[in-house]
């Protein structure tokens, strides 16, 4: 049973933010881009888009809701402050474009929002995170995007989408079946197969992302999959209200931790 502040810290998106901004550190200690300032807005853009992304289902799109969506709208409105005085121009529009991405998830800003667009939800969150996390610190540090840069923006996509398969399997049931999401197209079981084939994937690709083929940031990333793997095995406690939401999530950070005690040990 998760304890109160573990609840509260899942409920107001605020784990889900730790989560994805440890991972971006982890990405950016990788590339040797230590960007703080972009750490700081990466954590307030994942807490406001997570927050409208929740409210967006509390509101009637024909009423201005502003009560609603103001816990969402103050974090990204501090994010674009800082963006707009320590980002470059380059990283500042892909930034945007993402917000944008971000925003079409969970509003029907051009149509369709993309949430109740068949078979994309989660193909567009991991490449959401995966753009926002390997490209912005590359575009901020004023380099080119090589190919060593693709290989892990591609690892780390399949990586998020590993992990978000879980979140749409607790959401089978209640979803619609219009969704046509991948556990209600290949089973629960089946999905989680895949899940983790994906996760072996990614560490390809992250490894084939390196210049040495053994170092701790490796080791820290496998060993991230392999307790991925162990964790799906107890999908029967998936449909527990915040166990995704919370030891699923962690995984994210798991890289960063790990790679932390290697460093301690040493």
């Amino acid at each position: 049973m998760l304890k109160k502040w573990k609840i509260r810290w899942v409920e107001n998106q605020i784990w889900v933010a730790i989560c994805c901004t440890a991972l971006a550190f982890f990405i950016q200690l990788n590339l040797n881009e230590i960007n703080i300032n972009l750490l700081i807005i990466q954590f307030l853009a994942t807490l406001s888009m997570y927050r409208l992304a929740v409210h967006s289902q509390q509101i009637n799109f024909k009423i201005f809701s502003f009560h609603i969506l103001l816990p969402g709208l103050l974090p990204g409105l501090l994010a674009a402050i800082i963006g707009f005085v320590y980002l470059k121009t380059e990283t500042l529009l892909l930034l945007a474009f993402l917000a944008v991405l971000s925003l079409q998830y969970s509003f029907p800003l051009l149509g369709k929002n993309f949430r109740k667009i068949q078979r994309l939800k989660i193909f567009i969150i991991a490449s959401i995170w995966a753009s926002s996390i390997v490209f912005l610190p590359i575009l901020d540090s004023g380099e080119l995007i090589g190919i060593q840069t693709l290989l892990l923006w591609v690892s780390i996509f399949l990586f998020v989408l590993a992990i978000s398969i879980p979140f749409d399997w607790r959401d089978s049931d209640s979803d619609a079946a219009e969704l046509k999401t991948l556990p209600q197209e290949l089973g629960k079981e089946q999905s989680l197969k895949l899940a983790n084939r994906v996760l072996v994937l990614s560490v390809l690709f992250f490894i084939l992302a390196q210049e040495t083929i053994v170092n701790s940031f490796i080791f820290s990333f496998l060993l991230t999959v392999v307790l991925a793997s162990f964790l799906f095995k107890k999908s029967s406690k998936f449909s527990k209200k915040y166990f995704v939401s919370f030891w699923v999530e962690i995984l994210s950070a798991m890289p960063l931790l790990i790679y932390g005690m290697l460093q301690l040990l040493n």
